[in-house]
């Protein structure tokens, strides 16, 4: 099972623009290049590096803020504002402090989080990130992708773009889910060592 991956270099581009994008999108085309998110990925890195960085601040704020189509927050993605939400979420909480994955002021749900988590997993072969992955992570961004319009022209938000080549990687990297499977997600397994979260 592929485990190198730098999910953390997701994390950061999935993350509000800053002085690190740069750098993660350099090694993220290192790590994706001949991949199945490679194309996606040059998509996204065309706009990034011929706009002025406002331009990708607004694009980010319009695409994952304020009343934004898509929302980074998977367990809103999988359950809605429902009790099942809040179980994930205990859950979610106590594997990111498990695994040392400080969320800062974003939900343990949120997808760059995750990824940060995912990260930490990867490396250690006693804990699910199979799970992480099929269970959490591939419905999350199904239905992320899904939120984006797509114009008649086939033309759509690079930000769409690079959900789609994260998706590529991890169906690459754990594979085994396909999207009827995890379209019928209820409550994920994952539990990162937390049993006790249960509905």
């Amino acid at each position: 099972m592929k485990t190198a991956m730098p999910w953390a270099d997701f994390a950061t581009l999935l993350e509000y623009p800053g002085d690190a994008l740069p750098g993660a999108l350099t090694r993220l085309r290192a790590a994706c290049a001949g991949g199945p998110g490679a194309a996606k990925l040059e998509a996204f890195a065309s706009f990034i590096t011929s706009s002025d960085p406002r331009a990708v601040e607004e694009l980010y704020t319009q695409s994952f803020d304020l009343s934004a189509p898509c929302c980074l927050d998977l367990g809103y993605q999988l359950f809605g504002e429902t009790y099942k939400r809040g179980v994930f979420l205990v859950s979610m909480v106590m594997a990111a402090r498990k695994h040392d994955v400080d969320p800062g002021a974003e939900l343990a749900d949120h997808l760059p989080v995750v990824l940060r988590l995912l990260e930490r997993l990867g490396a250690d072969p006693a804990h699910d990130a199979l799970g992480l992955a099929h269970e959490v992570l591939l419905p999350g961004l199904d239905k992320m992708v899904a939120s984006f319009v797509v114009h008649e022209d086939g033309q759509s938000s690079p930000y769409r773009a690079l959900l789609e080549a994260l998706r590529g990687e991890l169906d690459a990297a754990y594979p085994g889910a396909s999207p009827p499977e995890r379209a019928n997600v209820h409550l994920p397994l994952f539990r990162a060592g937390n049993e006790e979260a249960q509905p």
